[in-house]
């Protein structure tokens, strides 16, 4: 049994109690059910009137507050509860109801850069002694919404609203912030020496800035892919930067920087589910996708024992993760995407040949992109065809999408270029033949820089 005591009508109720760990309850002037006062570590936690008045809410010792208000309210305590650094007043109206403090992260399943915050939840418990809830951003009225932009002005995911009511995004300083607030639950999520802690922030570094900037590639329809305007060049810049990752992993792990898990493993083990899942959709020739090579031995030990059991939080997001990522493949969302769902499968033509010298040409220029060289039956003394190096799908221009205006742009400056140093101060003409109707022989997109007499009009 707990002592209570009543309050005077029309004042909230209070608590001075200082025994370590002692508890409280109060009955307001009205009746109605108990309004829970506790104290924890000599500290009063609920100070509330059940009359309807103001309450204010100092949180130190969550885990005990939380347990407490559970067991008020009827329901189970936790078994395990994490503690909340710091304390927060709040104002609020109720009747009689114990309400616990708590940070709401805005996030949704398949967000692998939410997901790096929600292993960090997951990892402490957090979720499960109230501190941090998880809701998806539709609760504010989505991402666009004046509500949520409010809180962050960027418009996207992760969003942490912290207890106070203070809005944090970017994953990287919510996932940090997690940490530094409830660094007293473990694991840590912090390397033990400097050099690790160095080497942890390295990782979340290059994660950050050099693989998740490029990571649309992968699932975006259209470009820019960070500041890559090609696909396939940000899907080759992506696989680079996972061998730095690897390069810089333990190697006698388990984590990534060793024997504790760190911010760098929260940061990157998302982002692998993301891999795995995707880039094995892009295989063609060229791209034949092998685990080992695009991962390393090293980051396949450590994604076996991150999704090994060692780490349950690790397994709650892939689990989250998977379920979404197979509603995405379900939606059909790669089947237009160039290099995935829409490969070239035509067959090579001569224009492969002349690039790779297989078969001799006379070339006037040549750059990473595309190869200049002169038409062998020439329809003016000026007859240059420019042809991009990679065709993509490009047989003809009608297949254009707008993964290919790089190299469509980069094909008509070329062509501008050569046609000028070809005639000088004199007229070229620029044509694109689409289809066999319209003379195309070579299904390999080529532009023709026709110069070096007069040309008339219309066209035949």
């Amino acid at each position: 049994p707990l002592p209570t005591s009543t309050v005077a009508p029309g004042r909230p109720a209070a608590l001075l109690g200082r025994a370590p760990g002692s508890v409280a309850a109060m009955r307001g002037h009205r009746a109605g059910p108990l309004v829970l006062v506790a104290t924890v570590l000599g500290t009063a936690v609920w100070l509330c009137s059940d009359s309807g008045l103001p309450f204010v809410q100092t949180l130190l010792g969550h885990a005990a507050a939380t347990a407490v208000a559970r067991g008020a309210r009827g329901e189970p305590a936790l078994a395990s509860a994490s503690t909340t650094a710091g304390a927060w007043t709040r104002q609020g109206r109720g009747r009689g109801v114990a309400m616990e403090a708590s940070a709401t992260l805005y996030d949704v399943p398949v967000s692998n850069n939410g997901a790096r915050a929600r292993l960090i939840i997951y990892a402490k418990g957090l979720d499960a002694s109230g501190a941090v809830g998880v809701e998806p951003p539709s609760v504010l009225g989505g991402l666009g919404s004046p509500e949520f932009r409010a809180l962050n002005p960027q418009g996207k995911m992760p969003l942490l609203k912290t207890a106070t009511g203070m809005p944090i995004y970017e994953s990287d300083t919510i996932a940090r912030y997690l940490v530094d607030a409830h660094a007293d639950v473990a694991p840590s999520f912090t390397p033990a020496t400097p050099e690790l802690r160095a080497l942890d922030n390295l990782i979340a570094r290059v994660h950050d800035v050099y693989l998740v900037a490029l990571q649309a590639c992968l699932y975006k329809a259209t470009p820019p892919f960070g500041t890559f305007q090609s696909r396939w060049k940000a899907l080759g810049e992506l696989k680079r930067q996972v061998k730095v990752i690897a390069g810089l992993a333990s190697e006698e792990g388990p984590f990534l920087t060793g024997p504790e898990i760190g911010q760098s493993d929260a940061a990157l083990f998302p982002t692998m589910i993301f891999l795995r899942h995707m880039l094995p959709k892009f295989m063609q020739p060229g791209w034949e996708f092998n685990e080992l090579e695009a991962f390393g031995p090293k980051l396949l030990k450590w994604w076996g024992h991150m999704t090994g059991g060692a780490v349950p939080a690790a397994g709650r997001v892939l689990e989250e993760m998977q379920v979404a990522l197979a509603k995405w493949d379900d939606s059909g969302r790669w089947d237009a995407i160039l290099h995935a769902g829409r490969q070239d499968k035509a067959d090579r033509t001569i224009f492969d040949k002349i690039i790779s010298k297989e078969i001799p040409s006379e070339i006037v220029f040549e750059d990473d992109l595309c190869l200049v060289f002169k038409d062998i039956a020439p329809a003016a003394p000026v007859h240059l065809l420019v042809i991009p190096k990679r065709r993509e799908g490009l047989t003809q221009l009608r297949h254009a999408v707008a993964d290919h205006e790089y190299i469509l742009g980069h094909l008509m400056r070329v062509a501008g270029e050569q046609g000028k140093a070809a005639v000088g101060e004199g007229g070229f003409r620029i044509v694109v033949n689409d289809g066999a109707e319209a003379a195309q022989s070579v299904f390999h997109l080529h532009v023709h820089v026709l110069g070096g007499r007069p040309m008339m009009w219309p066209p035949g």
